[in-house]
């Protein structure tokens, strides 16, 4: 049985959890705010995460809301960079909730 290196097993640093981020940030593409928005919610959420949430939470729903906080960090983020309005950014975050979940059940 092979066992890591303890080294490995020791938590990641902030240092390199924010190099990390940052060079996954540099990567989306900036063609258009629909694909921004896509690009950016993979390195902020799991894929999972994406596939199983909903924006705010449905009464009823078994899909529990994305983190509010992050969320709103990211529209308002997107709403600077491409000075669009934030109906635009929900409108795309929406679609790409909706992508997740129909790709997560294709599968």
């Amino acid at each position: 049985m092979y066992f890591p290196p303890t080294s490995l097993l020791q938590p990641l640093s902030l240092d390199l959890l924010a190099t990390l981020f940052f060079s996954k940030l540099n990567m989306c593409r900036l063609l258009c705010v629909s694909k921004f928005v896509s690009d950016l919610l993979d390195v902020v959420f799991a894929r999972d995460v994406l596939a199983n949430s909903s924006m705010k939470g449905i009464k009823g729903s078994s899909k529990p809301p994305l983190a509010e906080n992050m969320l709103n960090d990211v529209m308002s983020y997107i709403c600077e960079k491409f000075t669009v309005d934030v109906g635009t950014v929900r409108a795309t975050v929406r679609q790409k909730l909706n992508v997740c979940y129909k790709s997560r059940t294709t599968q």
